[in-house]
């Protein structure tokens, strides 16, 4: 009806006993409505779950007038390609009164054997579409609030991804990453956040703590 080149709309999940779940919070939207791109792309940023390619449909020329494909053998591709489908749409429409799509989670699917396979692999391929990532965004919104972003985002992937395992190897990229940023940047708070997420002591209690927590 509106000729729009994207669709968005929100999901939802389904848990191992079958159950609908709606996501914890979401965008405010009463009605569906044309929205901008800085909009659009705003909806990754807050609510990480817009970055799934099953968040959307698009105009197949989008895809093919800009050279727009998924990465084979890449985990974390989606980082890169929904950004670029996103900030490549003329006319956005978000799709209110979902969610429209129901995501079926399995056990800790997250981090099952793709992730742990290669740790090193794993890292730099989400270093890499964060990067790329974060210059999409660069050229909507200005380098503090990407730098901001940026920064919680890889706190996010550590503390609700990444098993152990990663998690060590991961906070080792995330000290270097962080600093080409610029720590002098953060707030005090998320210095507090970094600094604890760069402890091993702190890892060692956090890992124990959820063991307990899940028994």
């Amino acid at each position: 009806q509106s000729q729009a080149d994207l669709i968005i709309f929100d999901i939802g999940e389904l848990n191992e006993k079958n159950e609908r779940v709606l996501m914890d919070d979401g965008p405010n939207y009463q009605r569906s409505k044309l929205i901008s791109t800085e909009e659009a792309l705003s909806l990754i940023i807050r609510y990480s779950r817009f970055v799934a390619p099953f968040n959307y449909f698009a105009r197949k020329d989008i895809y093919t007038e800009n050279q727009i494909t998924f990465p084979e053998n890449m985990i974390f591709e989606d980082q890169i390609s929904t950004p670029t489908v996103y900030s490549h749409a003329g006319k956005i429409v978000f799709l209110a009164g979902g969610p429209f799509y129901w995501y079926r989670r399995r056990g800790n699917s997250a981090t099952g054997e793709k992730w742990t396979k290669n740790l090193k692999q794993t890292i730099t391929d989400l270093f890499f579409a964060l990067d790329k990532e974060r210059q999409i965004y660069l050229n909507f919104f200005n380098e503090k609030y990407i730098d901001n972003w940026h920064f919680h985002r890889m706190i996010r992937f550590y503390n609700f991804y990444f098993p152990f395992n990663i998690r060590k190897e991961f906070s080792k990229k995330m000290k270097d990453d962080i600093v080409s940023i610029g720590i002098n940047s953060l707030t005090r708070r998320e210095k507090m956040t970094y600094r604890a997420a760069s402890s091993s002591y702190i890892n060692y209690f956090y890992r124990n703590f959820r063991k307990i927590k899940d028994m």
